[in-house]
């Protein structure tokens, strides 16, 4: 029994003196070094993220950036603007441990921590190579062992949020970057029909479709506000996605730039429910992705597009189509 309340002591004691370092850490944290201070965001070149067994590959590509790994796509900014000035302002705090028996305590082994590699242009091996652990006290303050080291650190200036974000979380979700500001034209194919609309100095024009002022303002709107519901990891086979011969086929063009949204057949739902999407692709990017059926729908109705119901003979329907160019909704 006596051994037990040691014990018991022991443990208390480790808790109480691992808290009051957290605590002095956290009234003087704003004094310590950034990890990566010499380093500036405009020379940081690449980033890998292992998280649960996945390798998150990230490379800046001009002034944007483009994932390599798992899959090859366009990468969203904003989470990689969030997660690279989180890291450029890490604070490193006291020491609480150096056993490597201990690493599981703080989620800082291989196991279970997020490890962060981060490579700037001048030099190839990695400026910063550190596994983040679990949260100590406070939003942004986490465990931190660095890979040349053998000590776990407390390390603020980041938080959980930021480094554990699944792979789909850095890919662009907008099918494209022009804005309404900058918007010039949009061209829509579709049924063997198409549809012009321009920006004039008085508002939008169309051409090839009978559309009311109301519902042109929305379809631009429903255009340009496109987004990918989801990513295919199949194989991005033509003939399987129905992308050798597009239902839809979608060009947007401003300030010099312009976007081609290629939309293919329905990617099969679950048995015995209907599609959500369809598949389509993005001239320029490699990934297969996903639209919602929902959302082309409503774009061509606006715009007329969408041939009626077919009529019934007697009480059956004579084929098994409903719609028009998006083709059947219930494959």
């Amino acid at each position: 029994m006596e051994a037990r309340r040691l014990a018991v002591l022991a443990a208390v004691l480790a808790a109480l003196s691992l808290a009051a370092v957290i605590l002095h850490w956290l009234s003087v944290r704003e004094t310590g070094d950034a990890v990566l201070a010499s380093v500036a965001e405009s020379r940081v070149s690449k980033l890998l993220i292992d998280r649960e067994g996945v390798e998150t590959a990230l490379e800046r590509e001009g002034d944007s950036w483009r994932m390599v790994s798992p899959a090859r796509d366009a990468v969203d900014g904003n989470p990689v603007g969030d997660i690279l000035n989180a890291l450029l302002g890490v604070k490193l705090g006291p020491e609480v441990a150096s056993d490597p028996a201990s690493y599981a305590d703080y989620s800082v082994h291989e196991a279970s921590a997020t490890r962060i590699r981060l490579y700037t242009a001048d030099q190839a091996a990695p400026a910063f190579d550190g596994y983040f652990g679990k949260g100590a006290l406070g939003a942004d303050t986490l465990y931190l062992r660095l890979a040349a080291r053998r000590q776990v650190y407390l390390a603020s200036g980041v938080a959980l949020y930021q480094i554990d974000r699944h792979p789909d979380e850095f890919r662009e979700r907008n099918v494209t970057r022009i804005d309404r500001a900058a918007l010039e034209s949009i061209s829509l194919r579709s049924d063997g029909r198409e549809v012009e609309i321009r920006k004039s100095s008085t508002g939008w024009s169309v051409s090839g479709a009978e559309v009311s002022p109301d519902k042109l303002e929305t379809a631009v709107d429903r255009v340009i506000g496109l987004r990918v519901g989801d990513f295919s990891d199949e194989a991005a086979i033509p003939g399987k996605t129905g992308l050798d011969r597009p239902a839809v086929d979608i060009t947007i063009r401003g300030s010099a730039r312009s976007t081609r949204l290629l939309v293919g057949s329905p990617k099969p739902g679950p048995k015995g429910f209907p599609s959500l999407y369809r598949y389509a692709s993005v001239e320029g990017r490699p990934a297969l992705l996903l639209v919602a059926a929902s959302d082309l729908e409503i774009i061509t109705d606006l715009l007329g597009l969408r041939r009626p119901t077919r009529p019934l003979a007697g009480n059956r329907p004579l084929g098994p189509d409903r719609s028009g160019p998006l083709g059947p909704m219930h494959p």
